[in-house]
């Protein structure tokens, strides 16, 4: 099982009808669509990461490895424009993740 798959079953555990919708994919539309059931369910698994990607404004591949933990995205403060002075200034502080130390 490779990356984008492990993050698609980590991130479909937390909304059931996404993998309900994979679930329900039948031999019949697979048949249809010319391709193996797993793989035409790989597909749609992919595409739905795709999707969720495109709506956080990440790649495919930086939502995987969000979701897989491999990597931590920092705020951006350009895009928080609401945020104070000072959280600005904490955002960007090394050492500095979530309101606190670390």
């Amino acid at each position: 099982m490779d990356d984008t798959m492990l993050a698609f079953m980590v991130f479909a555990a937390s909304r059931p009808e996404v993998l309900e919708q994979v679930q329900a994919l039948t031999e019949a539309e697979a048949l249809e669509a010319g391709e193996a059931l797993p793989d035409l369910r790989e597909t749609m698994a992919v595409q739905i990461l795709t999707a969720e990607a495109k709506a956080q404004r990440k790649t495919l591949a930086t939502l995987v490895e969000v979701i897989l933990g491999k990597v931590v995205i920092e705020p951006d403060t350009a895009t928080n424009p609401g945020a104070s002075s000072l959280e600005k200034y904490n955002l960007n502080r090394p050492g500095f993740r979530g309101g606190r130390f670390v």
